[in-house]
């Protein structure tokens, strides 16, 4: 078995797979390790050097807020800065500030 200590948020199945482990009954993550079953360490080595973990990030997707916000600039309906003041009301009212 071939371990290495990576992220946690990087892709470990294709880690694994790219080590020559396909089998996910194989893997395993835990207390910050990888361990892969059926691989050698320098093929698992390997395969997190040649991992590139800017490409394969997951990318965070927009909450439904930033697209309506997104969706109300397009239609002119409201600007940046009515919505910063917008949250600044929010935040003062729920406060109990006044502005």
């Amino acid at each position: 078995m071939a371990k290495i200590t990576v992220n946690p948020e990087y892709n470990l199945p294709l880690i694994a797979e790219n080590a020559g482990q396909g089998d996910i009954e194989k893997r395993l993550y835990r207390d910050g390790q990888l361990h892969v079953e059926g691989v050698t360490q320098k093929a698992l080595d390997d395969a997190l050097a040649a991992y590139d973990h800017a490409q394969d990030a997951f990318e965070v997707e927009p909450n439904e807020i930033e697209i309506l916000k997104d969706v109300l600039r397009e239609k002119g309906v409201i600007t940046d800065e009515e919505i910063s003041d917008k949250r600044l009301e929010k935040i003062n009212a729920v406060r109990g500030n006044k502005i």
